[in-house]
């Protein structure tokens, strides 16, 4: 697989079937990027991902009364 951000290169013990080494790159940023709540959604369409979906979440601010 081709080198990430931190320069780490991993061998996969079978080869990828879906996801691209780009993909994998663009779903860890994503990852990384989601603060404390959130997830991701991968959609595959006809065999091949089609769309990330990031969803976060806040914490809503507590009313003082």
């Amino acid at each position: 697989m081709a080198k990430v951000r931190d320069s780490q290169v991993i061998t996969l013990s079978e080869p990828l079937r879906v996801l691209t080494p780009r993909q994998i790159t663009q779903i860890d940023h994503h990852l990384a990027d989601i603060e404390e709540f959130g997830h991701i959604t991968l959609i595959k369409r006809k065999g091949k991902l089609r769309f990330i979906e990031k969803t976060e979440s806040v914490e809503a601010a507590r009313i003082e009364r």
